[in-house]
């Protein structure tokens, strides 16, 4: 319920470096599905020439005469260079893998934000833990202090001996280091939770005090062991069988033919007036299989 805590969780989750990089990984593993996917589709290309040429009347081969030496053709066509026909399911479970990577980078992403939560939500208790040793370890100093004044005090009156005046320095001196110890964990657990907010390190806020958080550790009884389902370590794990299972199914499929279909249909005149007419069509098709042998 720390308010504070809470805006430190939101900060990490959108500027941390790890959460960006999973963010990343999904984007990535959703541009290689939709690469996959669109084998399904044959890839279609148009495209046209428009050539001039002028041979060299000065040249080796000697232009008749009435012959222009300035010619220009072109020609417009759509052809689809290879299209594979998924006779065996390699496509299939090509794109099955793919799927499942993209889910596997998804749930990633929820193992890295439940991590991050959690190591935000301890480095911070952490923090006001050693915030509190802190307190305890400045009452206990300022304690020996006076204990130390008093015991010198007596010493010079004569009541105790120059033993019991050592004794009590020995005392503040261990609280001095204390201090000294505890001060330094602060800063450097400041610096862990500044590198898991993606800040550079430096002081923190705090909001409620260590012994003023209201933390729930009770676990409910009767818990289904379904909920294991819901973990993404698990459920990322999963979908990492699945496209190892597709994978196999990709290199079975490796085994049979493969038949490819291409295919070529436009128009090629050196007159540019008669581009589009019948004699200038040209097309070409020609399904081709392949065999591994080795």
């Amino acid at each position: 319920q720390d308010p504070q805590l809470q805006a430190y969780i939101h900060e990490a989750l959108t500027n941390n470096w790890d959460v960006q990089i999973a963010v990343a990984r999904v984007l990535q593993a959703e541009a290689a599905a939709r690469v996959t996917r669109s084998q399904f589709v044959p890839t279609v290309v148009a495209g046209g020439d428009l050539i001039t040429t002028r041979a060299s009347e000065r040249g080796p081969t000697t232009i008749p005469a009435g012959i222009d030496p300035q010619k220009e053709y072109g020609d417009v066509y759509v052809s689809m260079p290879a299209y594979e026909l998924d006779l065996w399911g390699r496509l299939r479970r090509a794109h099955e893998a793919a799927r499942a990577q993209l889910l596997a980078a998804q749930v990633a992403q929820q193992t890295v934000r439940q991590t991050l939560v959690a190591q935000v939500a301890t480095a911070y208790l952490n923090l006001l833990e050693l915030d509190y040793e802190l307190e305890i370890t400045l009452q206990t100093y300022s304690g020996r202090t006076n204990s130390l004044a008093l015991t010198t005090a007596r010493e010079e009156g004569g009541v105790t001996s120059l033993h019991d005046v050592e004794q009590a320095r020995i005392l503040v001196a261990a609280a001095e280091a204390s201090l000294v110890d505890t001060r330094g964990r602060i800063e450097q657990q400041e610096n862990e939770l500044c590198i898991l907010l993606g800040r550079n390190p430096g002081p923190l806020e705090r909001g409620e005090g260590f012994s003023r958080q209201n933390l729930e550790t009770t676990v409910p009884p009767g818990l289904p062991s379904s909920l294991l389902e819901r973990r993404p370590d698990i459920r990322y794990a999963e979908q990492q069988l699945v496209a190892a299972n597709a994978d196999i199914g990709q290199a079975k499929a490796a085994f049979f033919p493969a038949l490819t279909l291409t295919g070529m249909y436009g128009y090629q005149t050196v007159a540019l007036s008669d581009l589009f007419t019948a004699p200038a069509r040209t097309w070409q098709f020609g399904p081709s299989i392949s065999v591994p042998i080795f």
